[in-house]
């Protein structure tokens, strides 16, 4: 029986000593007064979890596979994580996008503000023919109804 075992100093207010966890057998865990008490007890707790299992008619287990399911996880982990980056990045790179859009239209309109080239209470677009905005409107009215040519 090669089972990685590993062995964890308990807590005093448990009762001190240590653990013995035996990874690659779910729930196989003993404690010992020191920690080569701790793996003796472990390899005897499972070679009885063994035992149950092939009586039981089992899979039992290859051992390292713990660290082989572990290997797995990470990878999985460390994928998903770089696939949330890269779309963090791609969001990041469409919102500079769109602010630098807004800052150009932005400077755009001030200058037109600030050459004389854009009259009070008119708005044009290029593709669109200048439309006069109700001076009460223009100062933030609302209005309501149909509009009239």
């Amino acid at each position: 029986m090669n089972y990685p075992i590993v062995v964890l100093p308990l807590p005093e207010e448990d009762g001190g000593g240590y653990a013995g966890v035996v990874l690659d057998l779910k729930g196989c865990i003993s404690d010992g007064d020191t920690p080569e008490e701790a793996v003796a007890n472990a390899q005897l707790a499972a070679q009885e979890w063994l035992s149950e299992q092939k009586r039981l008619g089992r899979e039992v287990p290859e051992p390292g596979c713990h660290g082989e399911e572990a290997k797995k996880k990470r990878q999985k982990l460390v994928e998903a994580v770089s696939e949330l980056l890269e779309r963090y990045e791609a969001l990041e790179n469409k919102y500079g996008d769109l602010e630098g859009q807004l800052r150009m239209t932005q400077f755009g309109l001030k200058k037109l503000l600030e050459e004389g080239m854009a009259q009070p209470n008119w708005y044009s677009l290029s593709t669109v023919p200048a439309v006069r905005v109700p001076a009460f409107i223009a100062k933030g009215g609302m209005a309501s109804g149909r509009l009239r040519n």
